[in-house]
C-alpha cells in the first residue's frame, strides 16, 4: 500500500478519540470523549495531571523514556489482530507496546498535552515504528478489529473514527487523482462494518458516528464512495432518521442522516427511490412535515435529485396530493434556504406533472410567491440566503410565465374540435374535463401583478378573444357542452373567463399599452356576451365594458392616428350595439338595468358621438321610464347612474334633443329634484347618514347644464334682435325657454337647500337659484315666503364668511331679483321678513363682506324701503 504524507497524517490522528482531524471544509466532526473501561478513563485522568505538573525537564525526561521503550520493542513486531505472535515472548512484547499506545491514545485526549506529544520527538519514533512495520494496513485493520468488536460499542467508539477517516482519505485521494479503478485496496469488510454499525444495536452514538462517516465519504466522487451508494445503505439511514430515541442525540443525528441521504441521493437517485418504496410516501411526509428546517432542507433536496435523476421512477410517487400539501407547507417557514428548496421542488413537481400546478394553484401558492418576492431582497446578515432565494424564484417566475400561454392554446385546441357541435364523442369529453379547470391557473396568474404584465401581449389578447368567441357560441347554446362536462365545470369555464376579463379590465395601463389588440379580439365577443339570458354574464360583462370604455374612449392629446382609428372602431362597436337592442338591457331583471346605464354613463363621458346617437335613439324614453319607475327610491343607483347619464348628455348642448325627449326630460328633472330635495333636508334635519348627497349632487349638475344653455341662448337671441340677425335662433330660444319654464317651480327647494349645513350643497345650489332668477324671476312662487325668508336668513347670517366675493354677490342678486318681483306687503311684515332686513342692514355696516358686496346690499334696502 502506498503511503502518502496525508496517509501518514491521518493514521497518526487516529488516536485523536474527540472526532475527526481531516481539516476538510464545512465538515462537522466533533464526537464525545470516550472510554472504554472505568479504569482506562482513571487512567486518563491520573496521566493528564500528572503529565500537566511535570516541569520542562521532568516532561523531556518522560518523552526520552516513551521514545526508548517503543524503540526497544522489536520494530518488526505487528500491532493488528491479524498478526498473532508465535512465541510468548514476541507475544509479550506486543501487548507492552498495546499497553503503552492505549496510555497515549488517552492522554492525547487532551488538547495541551496532545500539542505537546506533537511537537516532542515522539512523533517521529512513532512514524518510524509504522514504517518498519510488516503489515501495517490500517484499513484492514481496523475492519477486522469491528468485525470482531461488532458487539462491543466501547470498542466501536475508538474503532469508527479512524476507519471513517482513512476510507474519507482513500476516497479523496482517488477523486484529487482521478483513478476510478481505486488507488488503494478497500476490504469489503469496512463498509459492511459501517453498514452494520449504522443499522445494528441501540448505541445511538454508534449510530452517530458511523452516519458522520459515511456523510463525509459521500462529499467525494470515487469508486470507494460510490461502494456505500446502496439502497440497503439509504434504507438504514432512513430507518436511523425515523427511530433515533434519545432526544438530545436524535436531532443531530436526523439532521446528520439525512444530509447523509441527500448526498447518496445525488450521486445514486435509485436509493432515495427505494427508500420510498421501501417506507411508502407517508414516511416522507411524515419526515418533510415534523422535522426542524434543517432536516426539511435535506429532505427536500433529496426528493429533488431523486426527480431529477430518475424522473420516470420518481413519478408514481412523488405525485400524491399529501406530498404536495406537505412540500408547500415549508413555503410557511421561517428559514429561507427551505423556502427557496421547497419553491425548486415545486418547480420539479409542476414541471413533472401539469396537474401538480392546478393543486397548487388552489392552495394559496401563488399568494406564498407573491409573498416570498416581496420578501426577497439581499439580507445584512447572511445575503448568500437571500440571493439563493431570488434566483430560485426567477427560475418559478420564468417558467409560469410561458405556462399560461400553453394552458391556452391546450384549452383553445379542445375546444376547437367541439365548438359547433351537440355532441362530443368520449375522448373529447375527457380532454375537456382535463384541459378547461386549467383556466383557473391562467385567472390566478393575471391576478398576481408578479406575472400579469410578463403574461398579457398582443399574442395573448388575440388568443384569449378566440376562446370569448367559443365562450359566446357555448353561452347561446349554437355548442352544447352542459351534457358532456356537466353544469358544474361548464358554468365555472365562463365564470373563470369572465373573471380574467375583469381583471383585465381593472388594470387601466395594460389596457392602453394594448388597446388595439383590446379593441380587435375582445371587445367584439365582449358587446355579445353583454346581451346573455345569464344575469351574472351580462351584469360582469357590462361592468367590462364600462371599465374598458373609460380607457379607450378617454381623450389623449398626444394620440397618433392609429389611436384615434382604435377609439373610432370602438365607437362603432359601440354604436352597433346601441343602435340594434340596448333598450331591452334597460328593460331586463334586476341588477341588469343598473349595469347598462353605468356602461351608458363610462360611454358617453368622452365620447361626443355617442352622445349624439343616444340623444337620436330610443334609450332616453327608456331612461326617463326607469328614473320614474325609482322616484320612491330616490336614492337608489338607479337614479344616480340614469341622471349622471342626463348630465353627460346635456352638458354640450340640449338643443339637439327632440321636443318629446326635452319635455320628458322637464317634467323628470322637476318630479326628481324636488323629491330628491325632500330626502335630503330630511336627512340633513334628523342628522343621519347623507345616502342623498350623490343623487342631489348629480340632478344640481343636470339643472346647472341646462340653466346656464338656456340663459346663455336667450342672451344671445336678445341680443342678435337688437342686431337684426335671423329670426330662427330668437325661435330656437323662444322655445327652449318655454320647455324649460317648468324648471320655475324648483325656486323654492333651491331656497330651501341653502339652509343646509353641507357646504357643498347649498355652494353649487346658489347659482343654480341665481339662473332661474335671472331667466323666471321667481314667477308664479311664492319665493319669499316665511321659510324661504328663513333659508335667505341662515346663509347670510351662518355661511358668509365662507362665501367668496362671487357668491356673496350673487347671493344677494338673488334677493335682490325675487325683492323686485315681489309684493312687498306678502313678506316684510313677518318676522322673518324683519330678520333678513336686520341682516342686511348689519352688512352694510360691517367689514364682513367685500367691497363691492356693501353696495349691493345698500341697494336692495332701497327697493325694499321704495316699494
Amino acid at each position: 500500500m502506498f503511503v502518502t504524507p496525508d496517509m501518514e497524517k491521518i493514521i497518526l490522528d487516529m488516536t485523536n478519540l474527540q472526532g475527526f482531524r481531516s481539516g476538510v471544509k464545512n465538515r462537522n466532526t466533533v464526537f464525545p470523549s470516550l472510554s472504554i473501561t472505568p479504569a482506562v478513563g482513571e487512567w486518563q485522568e491520573g496521566g493528564v495531571k500528572e503529565l500537566q505538573s511535570l516541569n520542562e525537564e521532568g516532561w523531556t525526561v518522560f518523552i526520552r523514556q516513551l521514545c526508548s521503550s517503543l524503540q526497544e520493542q522489536n520494530p518488526s513486531t505487528p500491532l493488528s489482530s491479524s498478526s498473532a505472535a508465535n512465541t510468548p515472548l514476541s507475544t509479550t512484547a506486543a501487548r507492552s507496546k498495546l499497553n503503552l499506545l492505549c496510555y497515549l491514545c488517552c492522554v492525547a485526549g487532551h488538547k495541551v498535552i496532545t500539542n505537546m506529544l506533537i511537537n516532542s520527538p515522539l512523533l517521529s519514533v512513532l512514524t518510524q515504528q509504522l514504517r518498519h512495520a510488516l503489515n501495517w494496513d490500517a484499513v484492514s485493520a481496523l475492519s477486522d478489529l469491528l468485525r470482531d468488536n461488532l458487539k462491543n460499542s466501547k470498542v466501536k467508539h475508538f474503532l469508527l473514527p479512524p476507519l471513517g477517516e482513512l476510507l474519507y482519505l482513500i476516497a479523496s485521494q482517488e477523486e484529487k487523482r482521478g483513478s476510478p479503478e481505486g488507488l488503494w485496496f478497500v476490504p469489503a469488510a469496512a463498509y459492511t462494518g459501517l453498514m452494520r454499525s449504522l443499522r445494528e444495536g441501540d448505541d445511538s452514538i454508534v449510530h452517530h458516528i458511523a452516519a458522520k462517516a459515511i456523510e463525509n465519504i459521500s462529499t467525494t466522487d470515487s469508486g470507494s464512495s460510490h461502494r456505500l451508494f446502496t439502497t440497503e445503505m439509504g434504507s438504514a439511514l432512513w430507518y436511523l432518521f425515523t427511530h433515533s430515541d434519545v432526544e438530545a442525540v436524535r436531532l443531530t443525528a436526523i439532521s446528520l442522516c439525512s444530509h447523509s441521504l441527500f448526498r447518496i441521493t445525488r450521486v445514486v437517485p435509485a436509493v432515495f427511490s427505494a427508500v420510498i418504496d421501501t417506507c411508502g410516501p407517508a414516511a416522507i411526509l411524515g419526515g418533510v412535515g415534523g422535522a426542524g428546517a434543517r432536516v426539511q432542507q435535506h429532505l427536500l433536496t433529496a426528493m429533488a435529485t431523486a426527480l431529477v435523476t430518475s424522473r420516470i421512477h420518481a413519478h408514481t410517487h412523488t405525485q400524491s396530493g399529501d406530498l404536495v400539501m406537505k412540500v408547500l407547507h415549508c413555503l410557511e417557514s421561517p428559514s429561507t434556504v427551505t423556502r427557496a428548496k421547497a419553491i425548486l421542488l415545486l418547480l420539479l413537481l409542476i414541471q413533472d406533472n401539469s396537474d401538480t400546478l392546478l393543486y397548487c394553484c388552489r392552495h394559496r401558492f401563488i399568494k406564498y410567491l407573491e409573498r416570498d418576492l416581496r420578501e426577497a431582497t439581499p439580507l445584512k446578515v447572511n445575503p448568500g440566503q437571500s440571493e439563493y432565494l431570488s434566483q430560485s424564484l426567477d427560475l418559478l417566475v420564468v417558467y409560469l410565465t410561458g405556462v399560461s400561454p400553453l394552458i391556452l392554446e391546450d384549452v383553445l385546441c379542445a375546444l376547437r374540435d367541439v365548438i359547433g357541435r351537440r355532441h362530443q364523442s368520449p375522448a373529447q369529453s375527457r380532454q375537456l374535463k382535463h384541459t378547461l379547470p386549467f383556466m383557473s391557473v391562467v385567472l390566478d396568474l393575471l391576478s398576481s401583478q408578479v406575472f400579469r404584465s410578463q403574461i398579457v401581449t398582443d399574442g395573448f389578447l388575440a388568443q384569449f378573444g378566440l376562446l370569448l368567441n367559443y365562450v359566446t357560441s357555448i353561452e347561446s347554446n349554437e355548442t352544447n357542452l352542459a351534457r358532456a362536462l356537466g353544469a358544474v365545470i361548464f358554468d365555472e369555464l365562463i365564470r373563470t373567463c369572465l373573471s380574467i376579463v375583469k381583471v383585465l379590465s381593472q388594470h387601466h395601463a395594460l389596457i392602453t399599452s394594448h388597446h388595439r389588440a383590446v379593441v380587435d379580439a375582445i371587445l367584439p365577443p365582449l358587446t355579445t356576451l353583454a346581451f346573455s339570458k345569464n344575469v351574472e354574464c351580462s351584469v360582469v360583462v357590462l361592468m367590462v365594458l364600462s371599465e374598458l370604455s373609460l380607457t379607450l374612449l378617454v381623450h389623449d392629446g398626444d394620440s397618433s392616428n392609429k389611436d384615434e382609428k382604435t377609439k373610432e372602431k370602438t365607437e362603432t362597436l359601440i354604436y352597433k350595439t346601441i343602435q340594434i337592442r340596448y333598450e331591452s338591457l334597460l328593460q331586463a331583471a334586476e341588477p341588469v338595468p343598473l349595469y347598462a346605464l353605468k356602461l351608458l354613463v363610462s360611454m358617453t363621458e368622452y365620447s361626443r358621438q355617442t352622445q349624439r346617437l343616444i340623444k337620436r335613439s330610443r334609450i332616453l324614453p327608456t331612461v326617463f321610464q326607469l328614473i320614474m319607475a325609482n322616484r320612491t327610491h330616490v336614492n337608489s343607483g338607479m337614479v344616480q347612474n340614469a341622471v349622471a347619464l342626463l348630465c353627460n348628455l346635456t352638458e354640450d348642448s340640449v338643443l339637439d334633443l327632440e321636443p318629446l325627449h326635452l319635455k320628458g326630460l322637464m317634467e323628470l328633472v322637476v318630479t326628481t329634484f324636488s323629491a330628491a330635495a325632500v330626502v335630503y333636508l330630511d336627512e340633513d334635519r334628523h342628522a343621519t347618514r347623507k345616502i342623498g348627497h350623490l343623487v342631489l349632487k348629480a340632478l344640481l349638475e343636470l339643472l346647472h347644464n341646462i340653466l346656464k344653455q338656456t340663459l346663455h341662448l336667450v342672451r344671445s337671441a336678445l341680443k342678435s334682435q337688437r342686431l337684426s340677425c335671423p329670426a330662427v335662433d330668437r325661435e330656437a330660444a323662444e322655445n327652449l325657454f318655454l320647455a324649460n319654464r317648468p324648471l320655475s317651480q324648483l325656486s323654492t327647494p333651491f331656497i330651501h337647500m341653502l339652509s343646509t349645513e353641507n357646504q357643498e350643497v347649498w355652494a353649487e345650489s346658489i347659482p343654480c337659484l341665481y339662473l332661474l332668477a335671472r331667466l323666471y324671476r321667481g314667477e308664479g312662487h311664492d319665493c319669499l315666503s316665511p321659510s324661504c325668508l328663513q333659508s335667505f336668513s341662515h346663509v347670510l347670517s351662518t355661511h358668509m364668511h365662507m362665501m367668496t366675493a362671487q357668491i356673496q354677490r350673487t347671493t344677494l342678486s338673488i334677493i335682490k331679483q325675487l325683492v323686485q318681483t315681489t309684493d312687498r306687503s306678502d313678506w316684510l311684515e313677518c318676522p322673518e321678513g324683519a330678520d333678513l332686513v336686520s341682516l342686511l342692514k348689519d352688512i352694510t355696516t360691517s367689514n364682513r363682506c367685500h367691497v363691492d358686496v356693501v353696495p349691493l346690499a345698500g341697494e336692495i334696502l332701497q327697493e325694499i324701503s321704495g316699494s
